[in-house]
């Protein structure tokens, strides 16, 4: 199912333990999955959403589940 990507809480979840984006990319790359901080950056604004494996790896890095950071959308809806 499609989502969106909650950038605004991936972004509060990172400022509340002092984090900077290359801190996240950093323990991203540490899981296994280059995240760059240019790129983190874009999710957050909402620019771009994450794939899924990218969505995960981020969730993890900031020790959150991922479905703190989406809303699904139901697109069956019109």
């Amino acid at each position: 199912m499609p989502y969106t990507f909650r950038g605004s809480v991936a972004m509060l979840a990172r400022v509340r333990r002092g984090w900077t984006q290359r801190d996240v990319s950093r323990r991203c790359g540490e899981l296994g999955h280059n995240v760059s901080d240019s790129n983190l950056s874009k999710y957050e604004r909402g620019e771009f959403c994450p794939s899924p494996p990218t969505l995960a790896t981020i969730a993890k890095a900031l020790e959150l589940e991922v479905d703190d950071l989406i809303t699904l959308r139901d697109e069956s809806a019109a």
